[in-house]
């Protein structure tokens, strides 16, 4: 107990990259707009514009998942639905294109 949640190693690194990310940006946002009755509306509309705002959504056209960026999509596809050679299924010995089928495919046999 009593452990800093963000001295864990095996806390996820992009949360502690948005950790620091706020920590840096609140100290920069209170030298700038310092707390008072006159700047409230500008640190408020602040919080607004960078926690309330629809970010972009990408959806992956092969299955169900959704990125926050580009980035994160094309390295899901790659690794999800890229196969060199296909996938066989040590269940029923079937070969599928990529890992996202197999694992479809697995869940039906797990699940009956």
């Amino acid at each position: 107990m009593g452990k800093d949640l963000m001295s864990v190693k095996y806390v996820m690194p992009g949360l502690q990259r948005h950790q620091l990310y706020e920590d840096t940006s609140k100290k920069l946002m209170m030298k700038t707009f310092p707390l008072s009755i006159e700047n409230i509306h500008i640190i408020e509309r602040i919080f607004r514009v960078t926690h309330l705002t629809n970010k972009p959504i990408f959806q992956c056209e092969m299955c169900p998942t959704t990125c926050g960026r580009m980035t994160d999509l094309r390295y899901h596809i790659k690794k999800q639905h890229t196969a060199s050679e296909p996938l066989k299924c040590g269940m029923c010995n079937s070969l599928f294109p990529d890992k996202y089928s197999l694992k479809v495919t697995l869940e039906i046999f797990l699940l009956g």
